[in-house]
């Protein structure tokens, strides 16, 4: 009987630590201001993990300056060969809005920045309508953990509601206009908009309000695209926000499975205007 107890505790603990392996889930750290993301896919039996998540709650961000740092030692950013190669991406993303519907569902609309640190490739795209509900339809219980308000977990192989997304992409010659469907429309990065060594892959990513209503968007010190879409403005009395339109701002992460990336994310206080309204630790 001893032998059989001590058998099926075994078992039981291997099960478990085979789940949580497989979990790849994403998670944060920090301050708003200070972020680091992990989103480990290493071990997933899925083909994608996404993860994305607001630096803060609060969703009035008008302008933002962030250096987001890929630790490359402790990140696997490909995987495949040939046709079969998968890349990580990693981003940050605007003008991100939450909707909750009368039922309780809610649903986020977002302009997503994502940069293949192994390409020195990006995409910019809209995105609208994304199910937080995606999070929900996961069986493991512990990826729940960093869905909500904030954003979501998913294996989901889209972020769309119905199959392939709700999303708009930026094209064109620079500076990019939004202004057509297109997925995946993958741009070089300008120069100096990155510094790369065996260590670490740094990308400059700023988002200005010049004309109230217009976001502009840097990589380093290249404009690459304008943006007029949907966007919410204050009040011109709000002194805070000089009467200008917001939105939040998220870390991002997708990683193919047998990628992970581990990702530092540093805001630039002077340059970022409604994030650090208030100074809590998430």
């Amino acid at each position: 009987m001893k032998k059989l107890m001590a058998v099926i505790a075994a078992a039981a603990v291997a099960l478990t630590l085979v789940g949580c392996d497989s979990l790849g889930k994403g998670k944060t750290s920090g301050t708003k201001y200070n972020t680091k993301m992990t989103v480990d896919g290493t071990n997933i039996t899925t083909t994608y993990r996404r993860f994305i998540k607001q630096l803060s709650t609060s969703e009035k961000v008008t302008d933002i300056k962030s250096t987001i740092s890929v630790d490359l030692a402790k990140s696997t950013i490909t995987v495949g060969e040939g046709t079969e190669k998968k890349n990580a991406v990693v981003g940050l993303a605007f003008d991100f809005h939450t909707t909750k519907a009368t039922d309780g569902t809610k649903t986020f609309d977002f302009v997503l920045i994502g940069v293949a640190p192994e390409t020195k490739k990006f995409y910019i795209e809209r995105y609208e309508k994304i199910s937080a509900e995606k999070a929900k339809s996961i069986k493991e219980e512990a990826m729940k953990e960093d869905e909500g308000d904030s954003g979501f977990d998913t294996s989901d192989p889209s972020m769309g509601a119905g199959g392939d997304p709700e999303y708009v992409s930026f094209s064109g010659s620079f500076p990019m206009k939004l202004d057509k469907y297109i997925a995946n429309d993958w741009k070089d990065l300008p120069e100096k908009s990155y510094a790369a060594t065996e260590a670490t892959f740094d990308i400059y990513v700023q988002i200005k309000q010049a004309t109230v209503g217009t976001y502009d968007v840097y990589l380093g010190d290249t404009k690459v695209a304008t943006y007029e879409g949907t966007v919410k403005c204050t009040d011109a009395k709000d002194t805070k926000n000089n009467g200008k339109c917001w939105g939040g701002a998220a870390v991002y992460a997708n990683t193919p499975k047998g990628c992970k990336v581990v990702v530092k994310y540093a805001q630039d206080k002077k340059e970022t205007v409604g994030l650090f309204a208030d100074e809590d630790e998430f």
